[in-house]
């Protein structure tokens, strides 16, 4: 199974950053029999407990849970960056992994992973979208490497 690679990007993520879509177009050249997309980010955790445990009490109070218990806050931990990925073809919407793994390989194609439409692999313009759910550390670095496989 011969494999080409399409797009290889790597980018850093800040607070600014989060409840945005970022956009990382890209284009097939070829009629491939899929796509197969390798995503990963890091840190995947926030490992501040200090203020983890002010977030929690902040937000449980915030939402109508009363909450001032150090103890009852550490319950919750650890809270996790997240950050989603999701792919179009030219002709629309293929898929998302609106999962909370940090570490991804998807399949696009006549078979392709869950969340994701089984597809022929159109040549033209596509684009992965990720999508800053919750950054809570100081940056995420994000990886995405996009292969034809022929």
């Amino acid at each position: 199974m011969k494999s080409e690679k399409i797009l290889e990007e790597q980018q850093t993520f800040y607070p600014t950053d989060e409840n945005q879509h970022f956009h990382f177009p890209f284009v097939v050249c070829k009629h491939y029999r899929k796509l197969r997309v390798v995503y990963n980010y890091y840190p995947k955790q926030y490992n501040d407990e200090k203020e983890s445990i002010r977030l929690i009490i902040e937000c449980l109070n915030k939402v109508g849970i009363p909450c001032n218990n150090v103890d009852e806050a550490r319950l919750e931990l650890p809270l996790n960056n997240h950050l989603t990925i999701s792919v179009d073809s030219p002709s629309g919407p293929v898929g998302n992994a609106h999962r909370h793994s940090s570490n991804m390989t998807i399949t696009i194609g006549n078979s392709s992973t869950y969340g994701f439409l089984p597809t022929e692999i159109e040549v033209g313009e596509w684009k992965a979208t990720i999508s800053t759910h919750c950054i809570l550390s100081e940056s995420i670095v994000v990886n995405i490497i996009i292969f034809g496989i022929l």
